[in-house]
């Protein structure tokens, strides 16, 4: 919590593109653009579509062992709470699925424990009790921009 809250507080400075999880999936080519920008590269279509190809969950979970952490995080926390893990608890999950949609099977504990954290951290260093409003926001202010530039 404390790298998102150093990093939300810098999310405007002109040598920090910020980018929430959600915000690529759900607008990949403009988040491509806005990498590429930021980078100081050029993105025609041909590169934006081949960059989402290369991002797609198809071509991720072909590779799977690349993007899965699993091995090295999870362990050790279900051990400590006697809990069986989910079927997959990594980043490209096998049967596809939509962004937040692995949340369902997060056992209630850890979603309380998730809660109490962010409201002693985040919260308190933002305003926003939840991640859900730091979204909201951050949506908000990404169409403010969209609509000062276009």
């Amino acid at each position: 919590c404390a790298d998102l809250i150093e990093w939300w507080e810098h999310r405007h400075d002109p040598d920090v593109l910020f980018l929430l999880f959600d915000e690529v999936v759900q607008h990949k080519p403009a988040a491509i653009q806005r990498v590429a920008a930021f980078m100081g590269c050029e993105a025609d279509v041909a590169l934006v579509a081949l960059v989402a190809k290369m991002t797609s969950h198809a071509a991720m979970r072909a590779d799977r062992g690349r993007f899965n952490d699993d091995a090295l995080l999870a362990p050790s926390l279900w051990r400590r709470r006697g809990d069986v893990p989910v079927p997959l608890a990594g980043k490209v999950r096998a049967d596809g699925g939509i962004s937040g949609q692995g949340a369902e099977q997060v056992p209630a504990w850890a979603v309380k424990e998730v809660q109490r954290v962010w409201t002693a951290t985040v919260a308190k260093a933002t305003g926003l009790t939840t991640f859900a409003a730091l979204s909201e926001l951050r949506s908000a202010e990404l169409r403010r921009a969209r609509s000062r530039s276009g």
